[in-house]
């Protein structure tokens, strides 16, 4: 083995181990690496031009694309911009492309520009490892994550120098003294790069989140607002964005034997304009409960239940089962009062808000939440006076003018209770209701909603009331979800769309506890009477949920539970098949074309040759072809007469009647495809067969 080779080795053991250990997926990491053993073992016995290896590389991107549309890839990045499973696919696509250069490179000199792969697989990479805690002044204080990473990304940088200073073309008529010189600037040069890259590393690091809200801002209508709306950090905007981006789309699957309702799927506190952003100051890691609490029904599969109250609550539960589909960055979805979750990730944190979130929920796997029903109301029956006190804090350079509104609105109002209802029927009263709201530049959003006016959608009803009620001295939290109230009565499930997704208030009354405020107009609240799929529609949804679940079984590593998701698939395409008009339709059309190809074929088959010239003729070819085979020489299946004959000339043979037969197929094609039988001619061919010896 080479140096250069050694050290290209290196670099992708290097990227193999930072993947496995970022993305946590040891499967793809195993694969690779017996990809990686293959290619350094075996000699390639083929040289690839150029062009092949681009048509190569293009084609490997295929089942790379696939895997993250079908098998639902997903990560847990730090940024809401580019956390995505995409990233993963990434690195995969140009790890698979590094081994497949070592391999086909037959041992010679591998690219100089090979390094380049694996930058791509570290930048991938380095948006993978939760945003740890910094210490005070510029350095930060890395969690293992963050430490892992900076010391692979540090060590492949040296040893990409050192891959291309080895790699480097000879000048030529250089003198020792020059590559003396050389190798000192180099030297330099990679210091240079080494000192700069930390700092801008650490700069990056430590301003993270200024660049973060820096590019959310400049960018804001290219985002995927998807994220952004689930995100600590909800932009107002984002969840309009969402309802306008391909509303149709299904967003959740819930089981549940009643109406799901309200979803909430993350619950802001701290209002700074115009973001709504969430105080994770307060969240708490929960551990698997040892036990099954009492109270909750039997369950059919191997989940780990989170306790969300830090104490068992008596009496039975009743269970929501949901399956996203979009991907919201680890957030679970519940509605308000969940007294205990249950998924498969093995880590869990809540919030004092009942944020759930979780880095190793991956997309398209399933959870429940356990709710007391009639109990929501007594989700938290009291709250300290310090986060009463951050529920009714309100912007510093908030407008006057809004002040005076809230004076206005509450002036009759004694308690929680009528204050709410002044705060909803303002705005039932005075607005209507629009996706899209256009804000002059030199206006502040919510100002300009509150005091002109204008139509506009759920996220400035929720932000208004929110901001009304804590200047009324109510607690309030602005909460973004989904709205599911729509029926598949093809999978037997509740559905939430893109459409639905909606943002809303939840007030504390010191009397009842949380309650929801629903403060947007009549007309923008989701409902089932929205966009329908219809059957077929209906049907294809519930066909994908079976494929998820197929993909869910797969994931967790349950061999049994994959083979049974998919026997209920495959029962499930044969029902939909025999019970639908579209699958009667499908079959039908089947059937006929089986029935039309089977006439052809015996149509074809019927036809029979009965000039003698064309009989004789291939009596003679199939004469030709067996005594050729017997000097292992066969014509291949898509090779004509003359491209065989031609390549039998090409290989030099010293048989005459090797030599021959390569003329004797030239004088047969021109005779049996000039349009006119020559019998001379056919005559010579039959002779030239008679005198032919094996």
């Amino acid at each position: 083995m080479t140096l250069q080779r050694a050290i290209a080795l290196l670099m992708i053991v290097l990227q193999i181990f930072l993947v496995a250990f970022l993305f946590q997926e040891i499967y793809f990491a195993i694969f690779i690496s017996l990809f990686t053993i293959v290619a350094l073992l075996v000699r390639f016995p083929y040289r690839i031009s150029g062009d092949r290896r681009l048509v190569i590389a293009v084609a490997m991107a295929l089942p790379v694309i696939l895997e993250w549309r079908i098998f639902l890839l997903d990560t847990f990045g730090r940024s809401i911009v580019l956390a995505s499973g995409l990233n993963y696919a990434f690195a995969q696509y140009f790890l698979l492309l590094q081994v497949l250069q070592l391999l086909i490179s037959n041992r010679g000199k591998l690219s100089i520009l090979m390094p380049v792969g694996g930058t791509a697989v570290i930048a991938c990479s380095g948006d993978m490892f939760p945003q740890g805690a910094f210490a005070a002044g510029m350095l930060p204080s890395w969690p293992k994550e963050e430490l892992v990473y900076v010391i692979c990304a540090f060590t492949f940088l040296v040893l990409a120098a050192i891959y291309f200073y080895i790699s480097r073309e000879k000048l030529p008529n250089s003198s020792q003294k020059h590559d003396r010189l050389r190798f000192r600037l180099s030297a330099a040069v990679l210091a240079l790069s080494l000192c700069l890259g930390g700092g801008v590393t650490l700069s990056v690091h430590y301003f993270s989140n200024d660049i973060e809200s820096t590019f959310v801002n400049l960018t804001r209508n290219r985002l995927n607002r998807q994220q952004i709306g689930f995100s600590t950090q909800s932009q107002l905007g984002s969840v309009a964005d969402m309802k306008g981006m391909d509303k149709g789309a299904t967003a959740l699957r819930i089981f549940s034997k009643s109406v799901p309702g309200y979803l909430r799927g993350r619950v802001h506190d701290d209002y700074d304009p115009p973001y709504w952003r969430v105080n994770r100051d307060h969240e708490v890691e929960l551990s698997p409960q040892q036990i099954r609490p009492p109270g909750l029904p039997a369950a059919d599969t191997e989940l780990n239940v989170f306790s969300l109250k830090g104490s068992a609550t008596s009496g039975m539960h009743s269970s929501l089962e949901i399956w996203p589909v979009l991907d919201a960055e680890g957030t679970f979805f519940a509605p308000l009062g969940v007294n205990y979750s249950e998924s498969s990730v093995d880590k869990m944190t809540v919030d004092e808000h009942g944020n759930l979130h979780s880095k190793k929920l991956r997309k398209g796997l399933y959870y429940r939440g356990y709710t007391q029903p009639g109990k929501e109301e007594d989700a938290v029956d009291e709250i300290s006076q310090e986060y009463a006190s951050r529920l009714m804090q309100v912007p510093d350079d908030l407008a006057p003018r809004i002040h005076k509104l809230a004076q206005d609105l509450f002036q009759d109002a004694e308690n929680t209770g009528e204050k709410i209802a002044a705060v909803v029927s303002y705005f039932s009263e005075n607005y209507k209701y629009e996706i899209g709201i256009d804000i002059p530049k030199d206006e502040d959003p919510l100002t300009y909603f509150l005091t002109r006016q204008p139509p506009g959608h759920c996220e400035y009803f929720a932000s208004g009331a929110a901001i009304l009620l804590r200047l009324g001295g109510v607690p309030c939290r602005y909460v973004t979800g989904f709205v599911a109230s729509e029926w598949n009565p093809y999978g037997r499930y509740w559905m939430a769309r893109n459409g639905d997704a909606h943002a809303w208030v939840e007030a504390y009354d010191p009397e009842y506890g949380w309650i929801m405020v629903e403060a947007t107009v009549a007309e923008g609240v989701p409902s089932s009477e929205g966009e329908q799929a219809g059957g077929s529609g209906y049907a294809w949804d519930a066909f994908k949920r079976r494929i998820q679940a197929v993909i869910a079984a797969f994931r967790t590593g349950s061999i049994k539970a994959t083979l049974k998701e998919f026997m209920f698939l495959l029962f499930s395409m044969l029902a939909r098949l025999v019970t639908t008009l579209p699958g009667i339709l499908a079959l039908t059309t089947f059937f006929l074309v089986l029935i039309v190809r089977q006439f052809m074929r015996r149509r074809r088959k019927g036809a029979i040759i009965t000039n003698p010239d064309i009989l004789a003729l291939h009596r003679m070819l199939a004469t030709m072809d067996g005594r050729l085979r017997q000097l292992d020489l066969k014509r291949g299946a898509n090779e004509t007469l003359s491209q065989f004959a031609n390549r039998i000339s090409a290989e030099k043979h010293e048989d005459e009647f090797v030599i021959g037969a390569a003329g004797w197929f030239l004088d047969y094609v021109r005779i049996r495809y000039s349009g006119r039988f020559d019998e001379e001619g056919i005559s010579a061919l039959a002779d030239a067969l008679k005198t032919a010896r094996r």
